[in-house]
């Protein structure tokens, strides 16, 4: 019994870090998305009030991605 016991906590171990690991992949993925966008929108002209209106950035990052990208 001992010994599944340490089975099924090593396999939920994995599973969590999996899980974890997945999520915080579809949260990087979004936000790269959100940076092109924000890009695109300055190459356009935009504002900064506007592409953190449409991208739902925080000013200050996309100050970053205006200042890192020469616009």
């Amino acid at each position: 019994m001992e010994l599944y016991q340490e089975s099924l906590n090593t396999y939920r171990d994995i599973h969590n870090v999996t899980e974890t690991a997945r999520i915080e992949g579809k949260i990087e993925g979004k936000i790269e998305t959100q940076e092109e966008v924000a890009i695109a929108l300055m190459q356009e002209g935009a504002t900064d009030e506007f592409i953190v209106k449409i991208t739902k950035l925080p000013l200050s990052e996309v100050q970053r991605i205006r200042k890192e990208n020469n616009f």
